[in-house]
């Protein structure tokens, strides 16, 4: 099983209250700075009053001396004493104005002072009530909360109080599912706080938004943000924040080695599995805190299980173990027995410490009325004895585990559960029952796919170890002891919602409206679905209006893998022509022989479609051969998803052409990519058998002008010619265009949003001189992904590098062949690789060459 997100701890605790009790903002500020304002004025008015009064003093103090000395003058004295009066009574008025001035101002400060307070420790409150909500797993409720918490900092002008509350707001919308989402709300924060000062604060939204994009897939953008932040943590010496940030840059490098593994790059995925145990290590050595080294060491266990250090791993876990046990009650010291038992189920499934685990993890999640966390205690305890042969005791526990799943719509809980009963029930033999439980697992997963608001897109990196396998073992259960009508019709179901759900991974969006065919819509084509199980290669032959044919092989799956593997390094080699037809004859024998006869006796069947599966896709049906020709021979091949774009149209009327490339020799991004040395002679040769626009060649042929031409005219069919590479990594598949690389997913897009209406279709994308990535056993995906993503009918391109000139020879022929009337796209591209077979009898020459889609 892969890894959740909250068990692998990757998820920053929320922000307490301390992180906001910063020195009065702005509010108080202003009140002291009134009241400052209203001190300088009282001086300012007895200054003031002292400079009127003194001068009178004087002047009237020395006449009256005069007059006593000189009995006379009582007039004047009068008038001095009245003077006095006067002054003084102004004194008198001046200050009662001034109280009457500031006495208001020193009780609205008072008064603002107290609301200002009273609102901080609401916000604080409020803080500390949604941390506690989400560790009791109520994370809706820890949202609104808050979200209240963010309008109470902001009534209080503290913008670090805000930024904190959104902070927290992330991680509720992570625990509801809600990635998206909390990636945009992140972002927002990235450019709130860009300008500020470098702070503990700055550094933590950046590990935040590192984590989320590392869930949402985005896996060198979180390595990038990740570093700045561990770069501002080191230099601010803020301790905390480089282990926690080693610890999610540690996360990103496994989830890295997770994706190189699934594309089979084993040298990218040693590096990145290196650069995790250092960090996790590096993490442990430095923590201060219990929580966060434990973490460390529990991802740690996982990795060293994953990359099959079993000594290692074995020496480690009981230190995890102690680190655990010790931890009191709470929503990690759960999680963390769940993570361990999960690690020790792959290590060593009859380690006795694991019941123990598990028990306790579902006790305290039942105190603490976390159904969640108990529906995964519980699960995992039924699974523990699956593997230990106690299957009655299993299917108890599971059903247990699975109703509290289903109560609780936990949904991505719940099909790992159906899944584990249908295993169970067929080790008890119950085969009906099995079927049953698989069959309720897809229809759970098809409602996830349908709503991937709830789906950890981190599940995309699991999809070969979580999602495929219940696909094939249903099948598998399906086609036992000579399986009937319905059930060979449910096989073919489930092959073609396999197919529809690989392309939504490599995606990472619905399809849902691309709806499965479930008829053969072509009078003229039989649909052979070779399908590979773990002890057989069984082999269902469609035809229209007939019963459904079925063959198997008893063979071991790892024996076709290998046969695979052969058969594709001599055709990608020259001056191979022996090799590939004594291994093409093995698969011939394997997949076509055994329905030969029927399809022989058919005149009316013209064209054969495989819906391939697993790594056949990595060879063209066109090269089995029968000891005396190849297949391509007899018949135009294609292959074809069962879809509804892909669903057989004619061609009803001449095809409005897009023509552009680069020809010419480029480094991006430290690669070379060479001259095409063919490359206007191929374009030329194009114009004059089709209506095209203006080429858009070399320093035009760019993203921005490829869109604006795009828009310019109503195109039914695009021609790109440049070096380009199709993986089932969706970063790894794109196009070369001028100084940059074209994302398929970027291109795909800008074709699709520049049909102007629904029934404009693209019925033709060929991109030439581009070929599948090396090693990578499902880098078709890229191909059809760009073609569903495009709404292009069909497609064609080349498995592996196909030789200029010969290519260019082909293309040309193509088309040419392409218009004549009453012609197909299977047809016309057979008869281009018989022309070039004609030529060169090397298979590594016209055999690349593949047709995804539409082939009338």
């Amino acid at each position: 099983m892969g890894n959740k997100p909250w068990l692998k701890f990757d998820i920053m605790t929320p922000l307490r209250v301390s992180l906001h009790k910063r020195s009065l903002p702005s509010q108080a500020k202003i009140t002291r700075k009134r009241q400052r304002s209203l001190s300088l004025l009282l001086i300012f008015v007895l200054s003031l009053f002292l400079t009127i009064i003194t001068p009178h003093s004087f002047d009237i103090m020395t006449p009256l001396r005069v007059s006593l000395h000189k009995q006379s003058l009582p007039t004047q004295a009068k008038i001095t004493r009245k003077r006095q009066r006067s002054l003084s009574l102004l004194l008198l008025l001046l200050l009662s104005l001034f109280l009457t001035i500031i006495t208001p101002f020193n009780l609205s400060a008072s008064s603002a002072s107290l609301r200002f307070k009273s609102i901080l420790q609401t916000a604080q409150t409020l803080n500390e009530q949604g941390r506690q909500q989400l560790e009791q797993g109520d994370a809706e409720a820890a949202l609104n909360t808050w979200k209240q918490a963010e309008a109470e900092y902001q009534k209080a002008k503290d913008e670090n109080g805000v930024i904190g509350s959104q902070l927290n707001q992330t991680q509720a919308l992570q625990a509801l599912g809600r990635y998206r989402l909390a990636e945009q709300l992140l972002e927002q924060l990235r450019k709130t706080i860009e300008t500020q000062s470098d702070s503990e604060l700055k550094a933590t939204v950046y590990r935040s938004l590192g984590d989320v994009l590392r869930v949402n897939g985005d896996l060198k953008q979180s390595e990038a943000i990740l570093e700045e932040s561990l770069k501002l943590a080191l230099s601010l010496n803020a301790t905390p924040a480089v282990i926690a940030t080693q610890l999610s840059l540690g996360n990103t490098a496994f989830a890295q080695f997770k994706r190189a593994q699934s594309v089979n790059d084993p040298q990218r995925a040693e590096v990145e599995s290196k650069k995790a145990v250092n960090f996790y290590r590096s993490a442990i050595a430095q923590a201060t805190s219990p929580q966060i080294k434990l973490q460390a060491q529990l991802n740690l266990l996982n990795l060293l299980i994953e990359t099959k250090q079993r000594v290692e791993a074995e020496k480690i876990w009981p230190e995890v173990r102690q680190a655990v046990s010790e931890l009191s009650p709470s929503l990690l010291a759960i999680a963390s027995k769940i993570n361990l038992s999960r690690s020790l189920l792959k290590l060593n499934p009859i380690n006795e410490a694991i019941p123990s685990l598990l028990s306790r993890a579902f006790a305290q999640a039942k105190t603490l009325a976390n159904r969640r966390l108990e529906a995964y205690a519980i699960g995992y305890l039924g699974q523990f004895y699956e593997f230990n042969q106690q299957p009655q005791q299993g299917i108890n526990l599971t059903e247990t585990a699975l109703k509290l799943a289903q109560c609780n719509q936990f949904f991505d809980i719940a099909y790992q559960w159906q899944w584990q009963l249908g295993r169970l029930y067929n080790n008890t033999g119950n085969r009906m029952a099995a079927i049953a439980s698989y069959t309720e697992a897809v229809k759970t997963l098809e409602y996830l796919r349908k709503n991937l608001v709830i789906l950890n897109p981190e599940g995309q990196f699991s999809f070969r170890d979580e999602v495929e396998p219940i696909y094939r073992q249903l099948v598998d259960l399906l086609l036992q002891s000579e399986p009937s009508q319905e059930n060979l019709q449910q096989a073919i179901k489930q092959i073609d919602a396999l197919q529809l759900a690989e392309i939504e991974n490599f995606l990472g969006c619905d399809l849902s409206k691309l709806v499965v065919i479930n008829k053969v819509p072509d009078p003229k084509a039989a649909i052979i679905y070779p399908i590979v199980l773990d002890q057989r290669l069984a082999v269902i032959l469609q035809l229209p209006e007939k019963v459904l044919e079925y063959h198997e092989i008893a063979i071991d799956k790892n024996q076709v893998h290998n046969a695979i593997a052969e058969l594709k390094e001599y055709l990608n080699a020259p001056n191979r022509r022996d090799e590939v037809i004594q291994k093409a004859q093995i698969f011939y024998q394997w997949i076509f022989k055994p329905i030969e006869p029927t399809i022989s006796s058919r005149k009316d069947i013209e064209t054969l479609v495989f819906v391939l599966d697993g790594d056949l896709r990595n060879i063209p049906m066109t090269i089995l051969h029968d000891g005396q020709k190849y297949l391509f021979e007899k018949y135009p091949t294609a292959v074809a998803p069962q879809l509804e774009i892909f669903a057989p149209k004619p061609l009803e009327k001449s095809l409005k052409l897009f023509i552009g490339g680069v020809g010419q020799p480029q480094t991006i991004e430290g690669i070379f990519y060479e001259r095409i040395r063919y490359f206007d002679q191929e374009l030329n040769q194009i114009k004059t058998q089709a209506s095209a626009s203006e080429t858009l060649v070399n320093e035009n042929f760019t993203l921005a002008n490829i869109q604006q031409q795009l828009e310019s005219e109503n195109f039914s069919a695009i021609h790109i010619k440049t070096h380009g590479v199709f993986s089932s990594e969706p970063d790894g598949t794109f196009i070369v265009a001028y100084n940059q690389l074209v994302k398929g997913k970027d291109l795909a897009n800008i074709i699709q949003s520049n049909r102007q209406s629904e029934s404009q279709t693209i019925e033709l994308l060929v991109l030439s001189a581009c070929y599948t990535a090396q090693g990578d056993n499902r880098a078709i995906l890229g191909l059809a992904g760009i073609a569903v993503r495009a709404g292009a009918r069909s497609t064609i391109s080349t498995l592996w590098e196909a030789r200029d000139a010969a290519n260019t020879e082909l293309m040309a022929k193509f088309y040419q062949e392409l218009s004549k009337p009453n012609m197909t796209r299977a047809k016309a591209l057979q008869l281009s690789q018989k022309s070039l077979f004609e030529q060169y009898k090397a298979p590594n020459v016209w055999a690349p060459y593949v047709l995804v889609g539409n082939w009338l």
